[in-house]
């Protein structure tokens, strides 16, 4: 064991950043409440995504147009509280 190289080490350590602080200014733990809200977040954007493709197969080729009709998928999926299981697979163009 070389304690002079570890003595240099130990001088040269600079801690790790903190990337994301998960406190409010009151000092409670809000990281539950950072999940669900990218959760919802990133949940929106999908059902804008699908809505969005499917319209667009709908104009691209007329035999798919069965995939815009109906309920909205956004309809069965926002009112979900746990994660929507749809019961086709949905292949994006």
């Amino acid at each position: 064991m070389d304690s002079a190289k570890i003595s240099a080490e130990m001088k040269a350590y600079q801690p790790i950043p903190i990337i994301a602080d998960f406190t409010n200014e009151d000092g409670s733990d809000n990281l539950k409440e950072t999940i669900e809200a990218n959760y919802k977040r990133v949940k929106q954007e999908i059902i804008s995504l699908v809505e969005s493709e499917k319209r667009n197969a709908s104009k691209a080729d007329p035999a798919l147009a069965h995939l815009s009709k109906g309920r909205p998928f956004a309809n069965r999926c926002l009112k979900a509280s746990v994660p929507c299981k749809v019961s086709r697979k949905v292949t994006l163009l």
